[in-house]
């Protein structure tokens, strides 16, 4: 197994197809999700072991690149690894990537943060990496996150939902899967297939509770789609950047 890599085979399961029986945006983030949480655990900083430090992981920005094809119950490989990042650093990031037969299916890379008690970034030398941890140097998704700007009008509205209770997760707030799937859920279904996306770059801000009423609102700039959410006092809770393939 490569140094600082964590991998495992992946089977493409229905619940991750869209409408044309192969992996779907929503199921490739999925994987994407679980992958790092299994990581953390056989790191032994999981989701529990932060919680027993009354710490928590947060994910800050997520972008996955759409390369290739996997269809029902296919066999995929998928990995994970942590960058390289200083001791001090407060925002770290990850890489993913899935592959079908040796052929790139999609890449990521998160951007993500750990908040203490206090509700304070934690330093990365004591978010309890192992002290051997050592870094690969794979590479994936080079380029900075977008800087994204809520500049959006009441003429960008798009759609509106309420929080229900099956998008909550165990933090108690909407889960990051669920903003992808209300985003996508602005679109037709043939618009949402792994190959009518090249990309999705998605930006989470405030959070937001079950029974909430949320906004989506959407503008394209000839190129890609641009949206945001927000709650009813106006607070931005997560911003997309959705590029198609064509």
């Amino acid at each position: 197994m490569e140094t600082g890599v964590y991998t495992r085979p992946f089977i493409v399961q229905p619940d991750h197809c869209g409408r044309d029986a192969a992996l779907s945006p929503v199921g490739t983030f999925i994987a994407f999700q679980a992958l790092s949480a299994e990581h953390a655990q056989v790191l032994g900083i999981g989701a529990a072991d932060m919680a027993r430090k009354k710490r928590f992981w947060v994910t800050v920005h997520n972008r996955v690149d759409f390369l290739g094809r996997a269809w029902l119950l296919d066999e995929l490989e998928a990995s994970t690894w942590a960058e390289r990042c200083e001791p001090d650093s407060l925002r770290c990031f990850r890489g993913y990537s899935l592959t079908r037969k040796g052929k790139p299916v999609a890449i990521a890379r998160t951007q993500w943060a750990i908040i203490g008690e206090d509700g304070q970034a934690v330093p990365f030398k004591e978010s309890g990496f192992p002290s051997d941890y050592e870094f690969t140097e794979r590479p994936g998704i080079t380029q900075d996150p977008i800087w994204f700007e809520d500049d959006f009008t009441d003429e960008d509205v798009c759609g509106e939902f309420t929080v229900r209770s099956t998008d909550i997760d165990f933090g108690l707030h909407m889960n990051n899967i669920a903003y992808i799937r209300k985003f996508l859920d602005q679109f037709p279904s043939e618009k949402i297939t792994g190959s009518a996306l090249r990309s999705i770059e998605i930006h989470y801000g405030h959070p937001c509770m079950e029974g909430k009423r949320l906004k989506v609102y959407r503008r394209f700039d000839g190129t890609s789609y641009w949206m945001c959410i927000r709650n009813s006092k106006g607070q931005t809770a997560s911003m997309v950047k959705i590029t198609p393939a064509v």
